[in-house]
Parts: structure tokens; C-alpha cells; sequence
């Protein structure tokens, strides 16, 4: 017994489900090339934003900038994590150039004060070396006129008694005499009228 049959069909069918898989697969190569061109630039598209935000950051030292978020996805979750800590740098710059602009009006309000405390106690030493000057010529002449007096009364027929009193007032007079030079040599060195000299002396007498 001969079987015989007609495989043209068969052929047909093989051919067609041939097209389809090479159809199928030549789309599935297409889609992973297009996706291997596109998935990398949506990837590194943000970074590079992102880097250029740093950059530009690094080198103008202005803390107002923040990186544009595109997606939410993992690089979306970075950009907001990196726009938050630039919140927080400018929050910290702001408050410390605040700080020292206060610091340096401080610094400044200070300097003044001080300026014009010394200002004051120049102005009062000099008063009082001026006063001490004044005061001591003052003293001093009526002193060289009372020791004057006293000499001329020793010169006169006196009791022993007022003798002794005149000698005593004529003491006093002197050691008063020298106390208002020495205010006055004081005031003329503070002046700087008066060179000081160092000199051996011996310290007990």
C-alpha cells in the first residue's frame, strides 16, 4: 500500500510560524537596542544635571541653587536628599555671615568705646598734670615767702622758747617745700619735660 500525501501545507504553516518567530524575535532585538540607547541617557541624563549642579556650586560658592528633579525614582530620591542638604548650608551660611556682621559692628562698637574711654583718660591725666603743675607753683610761693619770713624772724631778739618754735616751723616748711618739688618734678615727668637718668644710688639711704 502507497500512502502518498501533499506536505504543501505543512510547508505553509512551517514557513508562516518561521516569519512569525523571526518577526518576534527581530522585534524583541529591536526594543533591547532601543532600550540600550534610551535607558542609559534616562539614567545619566539626571546625574549629569546633577553633577553640573554641584559644579556650578563649587565654583560660584552660591548655596541657592538646586538640582531639577525629573522622575521619582531612585536618582529622584537623590536630587530631593541633595537639594535638602543645600537648604540646610544656605540655612547655616545665612545665619553666620549674620553672625559675623554682628561680630564685626561688635568688634567695630567696641574699638570705640575703648577709643574713646582712652580718649578720656588721656584727657584727664592731662588735667591732672596741669592741676599738679598749677597747684604746686601755687603752694610753692607762698612757702618760699613764708620760709623768707621765718629766717627774717630768727634774725629778731626771741625767747628760747619761740626760738625753738621757729625752728620747728622753719623744719616743717622745708619738708613741705620739697613734698610740692616733688609734685611738680611728678607732673613735669609725666609732661616729658624731664629726661629720666638711671643713676647707682644706694638703696637704704
Amino acid at each position: 500500500i502507497d500512502l502518498l500525501d501533499d506536505n504543501t501545507r505543512v510547508k505553509a504553516l512551517l514557513l508562516n510560524h518561521a516569519l512569525i518567530s523571526t518577526g518576534i524575535v527581530g522585534f524583541a532585538i529591536f526594543l533591547a537596542i532601543l532600550f540600550s540607547l534610551l535607558l542609559p541617557g534616562l539614567i545619566t541624563k539626571p546625574i549629569k544635571a546633577l553633577a553640573r549642579t554641584v559644579e556650578r556650586i563649587t565654583k560660584d560658592a552660591d548655596y541657592s541653587y538646586r538640582a531639577d528633579k525629573t522622575h521619582d525614582d531612585e536618582i529622584g530620591c537623590l536630587v530631593d536628599g541633595f537639594n535638602s542638604m543645600l537648604d540646610e548650608l544656605e540655612e547655616r551660611e545665612t545665619a553666620l555671615n549674620h553672625y559675623s556682621k554682628n561680630l564685626q559692628s561688635l568688634v567695630e562698637q567696641r574699638t570705640q568705646d575703648l577709643e574713646a574711654a582712652i580718649l578720656r583718660a588721656e584727657e584727664a591725666n592731662d588735667a591732672k598734670s596741669r592741676f599738679l603743675a598749677k597747684i604746686s607753683h601755687e603752694i610753692r610761693t607762698p612757702m618760699t615767702s613764708i620760709l623768707g619770713l621765718g629766717e627774717l624772724l630768727a634774725q629778731t631778739p626771741l625767747t628760747r622758747t619761740q626760738a625753738d618754735y621757729l625752728k620747728g616751723q622753719g623744719h616743717s616748711a622745708e619738708m613741705l617745700l620739697h613734698l610740692i618739688d616733688d609734685l611738680l618734678e611728678f607732673s613735669q615727668y609725666e609732661a616729658g619735660k624731664i629726661p629720666l637718668k638711671p643713676t647707682p644710688c644706694q638703696l637704704q639711704e
